[in-house]
């Protein structure tokens, strides 16, 4: 997501038309401490020091600090480098925010609002990305245990688990009988709860009933009796 609004403590900043930000929300996301009012700021000897300069400093064309009593948006707008001074006269620790908040909009960044984490993107499908390494593997002229071979190097490539050794199964062979495609497929694709729950509780092979029950864990619900 691409930054187009200067946001502080998740509170959006408007702006004016000549660009400069309203302290009046900046006031807002510090807390809104009365005695930290913008009109307070404004009254200090170091504030109007501070504007006389940035004003004879000549980079701008409009006044750095104004007020609107009316209109759509009233309120007290400043210049970049006056929000800077004013969020320090708040405080060390809203300075510093201030500050993050300008460098997540010039990057072009959202900063994450406070106390909520940010989302870890998803890890990929343990199944789905053995089947696209089996077809990759094909595609590569290889068959059989070595299509599986390289199937399972690129899912660890990928940052997951080598299939292989999850299923407990030698590299160059299926020692269960089936093809090691379809056991993957039947474990982590498509099979109803029922089924599940039959493979997790009656007598089959130990490798498929201890998967089977990981997967009865992994989508919450008790192994069960199963069906018979």
């Amino acid at each position: 997501m691409t930054a187009t609004t200067l946001t502080i403590i998740s509170t959006a900043i408007k702006q004016d038309a000549e660009g400069r930000f309203c302290l009046n929300d900046c006031h807002r996301a510090s807390g809104g401490d009365p005695s930290k009012k913008p009109s307070e700021w404004a009254r200090n000897v170091q504030t109007n020091e501070l504007v006389a300069e940035i004003s004879q400093s000549g980079n701008s064309r409009f006044a750095p600090l104004e007020t609107n009593r009316g209109g759509n948006s009233p309120g007290t707008y400043a210049c970049r480098e006056l929000v800077y001074a004013y969020a320090m006269w708040i405080s060390p620790s809203f300075h510093l925010k201030v500050i993050r908040a300008f460098d997540a909009l010039v990057r072009g960044n959202v900063l994450a609002p406070a106390g909520r984490a940010v989302p870890r993107p998803r890890r990929p499908s343990l199944a789905a990305t053995f089947q696209t390494g089996m077809k990759l593997a094909k595609t590569a002229g290889l068959e059989g245990g070595h299509a599986q071979k390289a199937a399972a190097r690129y899912c660890e490539k990928l940052g997951l688990e080598n299939p292989l050794e999850l299923m407990g199964m030698a590299p160059d062979r299926d020692s269960m009988g089936v093809s090691f495609a379809d056991v993957i497929l039947w474990f982590f694709q498509g099979m109803g709860n029922d089924d599940i729950q039959y493979f997790a509780q009656n007598e089959v092979p130990t490798a498929y009933r201890s998967l089977a029950r990981d997967e009865c864990k992994r989508r919450g619900f008790p192994v069960g009796r199963g069906r018979r």
